[in-house]
């Protein structure tokens, strides 16, 4: 029997992060395709509230910063200009997470969504990307030896499963997290999984099992 381990990904403590939409404002995470835009250790990328999320190779990296800091800048762009707003600062927070001891790995998006992106990053057309699909899912193959690494989003969250299949060994899976300040793991009322709480200088990244 295949049996899947869930990590939902939330953000608390709005330091960072600003979670509060209602439900009519739910949309889903595109997680969009690597075609040179990025960093060639970034195999997808995507948008969350407060944070960008890249898919790795070998691991994610987050980097949180306060959405409400930068709808700010753009009133200041807006209300005195570009020069203006260029003087502003915004601070950013990098989290990566490294799964250790992990293999060489194939990572595929699935569910396409409709439409995609352009690029246009500089003057040289050869650095611009083009028809960059975005996808719901994005499936890591044998990230350990029988295991599997399925990310999708559910809400504004980022999720993943780690896909046990049959005799493998699921303790192989091995995380390391850098650029958090300590981790504690909590007690979930009327449940008898513990979550693990990241601390941050700013915020707590919480993740429920």
């Amino acid at each position: 029997m295949t049996i899947r381990i869930h990590l939902l990904v939330s953000f608390l403590l709005s330091g960072f992060l600003a979670l509060g939409h209602g439900s009519e404002e739910r949309s889903s995470i595109e997680c969009k395709e690597n075609k040179g835009q990025w960093h060639p250790n970034v195999r997808y990328r995507a948008d969350l509230p407060g944070a960008t999320f890249c898919l790795e190779e070998k691991g994610f990296t987050y980097s949180l910063f306060n959405p409400e800091r930068l709808n700010e800048i753009h009133e200041i762009e807006y209300e005195s200009g570009p020069e203006q707003a260029r003087k502003e600062i915004i601070h950013f927070h990098a989290l990566k997470v490294r799964f250790l001891n992990a293999q060489e790995n194939d990572a595929n998006g699935s569910e396409p969504l409709t439409g995609y992106s352009n690029f246009i990053i500089g003057n040289d057309p050869a650095g611009w990307s083009s028809n960059v699909m975005g996808y719901r899912h994005v499936r890591y193959s044998a990230l350990y030896p029988g295991i599997d690494l399925e990310v999708y989003a559910e809400e504004d969250n980022a999720k993943y499963d780690f896909i046990v299949q049959p005799g493998a060994d699921f303790s192989q899976i091995r995380m390391q997290y850098d650029g958090a300040d300590g981790i504690l793991l909590g007690k979930k009322e009327n449940s008898s999984s513990k979550p693990l709480f990241l601390i941050l200088q700013s915020c707590v990244l919480l993740l429920i099992n």
